[in-house]
Parts: structure tokens; C-alpha cells; sequence
């Protein structure tokens, strides 16, 4: 009896990482899968994740799904706003030592076509530099759109 309950859970398992790779994407050329700005918040006193993709051509996909656009034009003048707030002049990550359970924590990654890098950074933490705050108010804006 134990071999057959054995058996069950172990086809069941098995089942289950057969789906899980059907759902995984092709690979692509390109790290990022193509895109320029992928943008994730996580956490806070109710939590709420929320995730942005931006892509080159300027569509901005959410994390549910939902698409919307804006112009190529439009994804490139962030790019460049990012870059001139210094975003690949930041550190890797800020504030990961920090407690703070009400904290919203991002995770920033910008390929500009030349550079792709990726910031974590707590929202509150003591050593997240005014520029971190600024990057995310930027992007939040712009994927707001008008």
C-alpha cells in the first residue's frame, strides 16, 4: 500500500514539473528577453507586487498581463533620463541589510542596448541614496503614463 501512495505522489510531482516546463519562454539573444527596463516592487505594510516591463519598441507589459504603449522615441528619452540620474553608477543593491517589514523593496534592471544592470534597493533604508528614490519615482511616472 505504501509502494502504490508512493508511486501516486511521485506521478503527481512529476506531472507537475512537466507543466512547469511547457510554461518556460524560448530562449532569447538577449539576457533581458528583450527588454529595456524591467522594473519590480515588492513588499510593504499590505503587500503589493507590482511589475513592469518596458520594452524598446515601447510597449509596457504589467506583471498580470496588461499592455499598453508608448513610442520607441518616449523609451529612449528614459533611458537616457536613467542614465543621467546615474543609474550604472549605482551599487548593486542597498538597504539588504535593513529590517523593515512596512518597506517596499525594488528590483531596477535597464538594458540600454550597450549595458544591462540591475539595482535592489530598499525603500527607508538608511543607505539608499536620494538617486535610487528618484530612478523609481522616474519610472513610476512614466509607466503611469500621462
Amino acid at each position: 500500500m505504501k509502494r502504490i501512495v508512493l508511486f501516486v505522489l511521485l506521478a503527481v510531482v512529476l506531472a507537475g514539473c512537466a507543466v512547469e516546463a511547457t510554461k518556460t519562454p524560448p530562449p532569447t539573444s538577449d539576457a533581458t528577453g528583450g527588454v529595456a527596463i524591467l522594473f519590480q516592487r515588492s513588499g510593504g505594510l499590505l503587500p503589493s507586487d507590482l511589475q513592469w516591463a518596458v520594452y524598446p519598441d515601447g510597449r509596457v507589459v504589467t506583471g498580470k498581463g496588461e499592455e499598453k504603449s508608448t513610442s520607441a522615441d518616449q523609451v529612449r528619452a528614459l533611458l537616457v533620463e536613467l542614465n543621467t540620474l546615474g543609474f550604472f553608477d549605482l551599487q548593486e543593491s542597498y538597504g539588504m541589510s535593513s529590517v523593515c517589514n512596512d518597506c517596499y523593496t525594488y528590483s531596477i534592471t535597464v538594458n540600454d542596448g550597450g549595458r544591462v544592470k540591475t539595482v535592489i534597493a530598499v525603500q527607508g533604508a538608511t543607505d539608499t541614496p536620494d538617486s535610487v528614490l528618484e530612478i523609481i519615482d522616474t519610472i513610476s511616472r512614466f509607466v503611469a503614463g500621462p
